[in-house]
């Protein structure tokens, strides 16, 4: 409402087929999540987004989930990794924004594409059901300065999507 100019009960919120909201008529994109206490929420002018958080936790299940849910690459990454928790949720919250960025949530098998288990920007390419080939940006977001800052914060894993301009039409 803020960013809107208006009172938040005015926003004019709608919701696509399966579920994600946006405004129509109004040129900002948004999205949120949250894990426990935390919250992220992305605001954008320009391009459609996704986020996700995390906060670390463990995983029993790590070998069982990442079978189901990372590329062959992406379980490697993880298997080889001095820290295989981290890769798994740098890797988890990558997935989850690029598939919250389309509104599908996991209506796409998150298998099926690449998003990494790095920290570096990255391209990902979604082919969806019924509006083919997507492009997007994904990015792991650093909480590590604010808890160099703030050393109560725990160890918390995000990430931020950007569809890329020219396949906004396909997503919402």
């Amino acid at each position: 409402g803020q960013h809107l100019g208006m009172p938040p009960a005015q926003v004019p919120l709608q919701t696509t087929p399966l579920g994600k909201p946006f405004i129509q008529g109004h040129p900002v994109h948004f999205n949120m999540s949250h894990s426990e206490d935390w919250a992220l929420i992305g605001l954008h002018t320009q391009q459609i987004i996704g986020v996700d958080i995390e906060l670390h936790h463990t995983i029993h299940e790590i070998e069982a989930l990442a079978r189901q849910n990372y590329t062959a690459a992406e379980w490697a990454a993880v298997q080889t990794s001095l820290d295989p928790l981290d890769a798994f949720l740098t890797c988890w919250t990558r997935k989850e924004a690029c598939l919250k960025a389309l509104g599908s949530g996991f209506g796409i098998e998150p298998g099926i594409f690449e998003a990494g288990v790095g920290k570096l920007n990255q391209t990902v390419r979604i082919t969806t059901p019924d509006k083919g080939l997507c492009a997007m940006t994904v990015s792991s977001l650093d909480f590590s300065r604010e808890r160099e800052k703030h050393p109560h914060l725990p160890h918390l894993y995000g990430a931020i999507a950007l569809v890329a301009p020219e396949d906004a039409d396909r997503v919402c």
